[in-house]
């Protein structure tokens, strides 16, 4: 039977269970018929001794002729040895989005501290505001340095901040999302500013803490402690300021 709009049509929609119908001038071509009345084009090959069946679109939306064309295209890719479905995994991988990681990230790192979740959430929100709902992937070198610049100009210590969390994120999203087996990045973008050496060199301050102020140094060196975008010397650095406030050890 050749799939028409006339067939369609005159289908008399299933009460229980969805039925496929398939077309005779183009094997492997059909639609899907759900008790909702909800006709579907599909495509339906064989890869390696497995079947695989490809949604194409809702009957109203394309034609039968233009669903036709669609699947006659997908089932030449099986023949050819394409997976449809791995391409899927494969096309949702390369598209995740700088957000999308973000969430990840955060779901994945549940004993993340409320203030390092608040901070890659406002780095994502405003330091890559225009980067935040494209595919990750489009993050180059070249926009790393200059939006690094940019944001330079406004504060230098929140340009690393922000940069520092991008870092962690395309880290995370190489160790994470790995199409066809390989990083999805061949490097992390944000490595530029190390081989440049431009990152922000951020003056330490050097008066002598009040002492109504010692408990609001204490929880900021915590902070700095656990925080995983400082960079490792900074935490070596609250470790070492730490440790005389404990022990009322004196530098000589």
């Amino acid at each position: 039977m050749r799939l028409t709009k006339a067939i369609l049509d005159g289908f008399k929609i299933p009460e229980k269970r969805q039925v496929f119908l398939w077309d005779s001038e183009t094997p492997g071509f059909g639609v899907r018929v759900s008790p909702g009345g909800t006709i579907t084009f599909v495509a339906q090959g064989r890869i390696r001794g497995t079947t695989r069946r490809v949604s194409l679109g809702k009957y109203g939306i394309l034609t039968v002729q233009q669903a036709r064309v669609m699947a006659q295209s997908e089932l030449l890719k099986m023949i050819k040895g394409v997976d449809p479905v791995k391409e899927k995994i494969k096309q949702d991988v390369y598209g995740k989005t700088l957000r999308e990681i973000s969430a990840d990230y955060l779901l994945d790192r549940k004993n993340l501290k409320e203030s390092s979740r608040q901070d890659i959430l406002r780095h994502v929100k405003t330091s890559f505001h225009d980067w935040a709902d494209r595919p990750a992937i489009d993050i180059t070198r070249d926009k790393v340095g200059v939006r690094f610049a940019e944001l330079s100009e406004k504060s230098p210590a929140q340009a690393n901040q922000g940069f520092r969390v991008l870092r962690a994120l395309l880290n995370y999203a190489r160790g994470k999302y790995r199409p066809s087996g390989k990083p999805l990045f061949v490097e992390n973008p944000v490595s530029v500013l190390s081989d440049t050496r431009v990152w922000n060199h951020i003056k330490p301050r050097s008066n002598r803490i009040p002492l109504d102020r010692i408990g609001a140094c204490w929880s900021l060196l915590q902070a700095t402690r656990s925080n995983p975008f400082e960079k490792e010397i900074n935490h070596t650095a609250a470790d070492a300021a730490s440790f005389p406030l404990l022990t009322r050890c004196r530098w000589s």
